[in-house]
């Protein structure tokens, strides 16, 4: 062989390290710089994504908030409401026992009344019909 050909020099392998180690380091900065690009994008997406859950829970928060007044307004009027119903039972059931109460009374005292005034208008009257009128005569 050549000795030409094999005999490099010190020089010329330090110049190829480094022509070799630039190229390495201009693809490795290349490579970071991708990275950072993609990770700069990635954290301003989740930041993005973080303020619109942020959004999301303040909507619900407000929804919640809402439905809970509702909810206690409606729970307040149901047991108003409850309340007036067991008021109206209760007069109610106070204004059947009168009813009652007024039945007893006609069917034990009135109707007794009612047929004596009878008796006495027909004695008024003249037109006595009872039993013992009509023995006497």
């Amino acid at each position: 062989m050549n000795e030409n050909v094999m005999a490099l020099s010190e020089g010329d392998i330090q110049a190829a390290l480094l022509e070799i180690s630039s190229k390495k380091i201009t693809d490795m900065t290349s490579q970071i710089l991708l990275l950072e690009a993609n990770l700069l994008a990635c954290q301003n997406k989740l930041r993005a994504q973080i303020e619109s859950s942020r959004d999301v829970l303040t909507e619900l928060n407000t929804y919640k908030d809402d439905n809970t007044e509702k909810y206690d307004t409606m729970t307040k009027q149901i047991e108003k409401l409850k309340s007036e119903l067991a008021g109206e039972r209760s007069k109610v059931e106070l204004s059947e026992q009168e009813i009652t109460d007024l039945k007893i009374k006609i069917d034990s005292g009135y109707k007794a009344q009612i047929r004596d005034l009878k008796n006495q208008l027909e004695v008024f009257n003249g037109n006595d019909n009872t039993p013992q009128k009509k023995s006497n005569k």
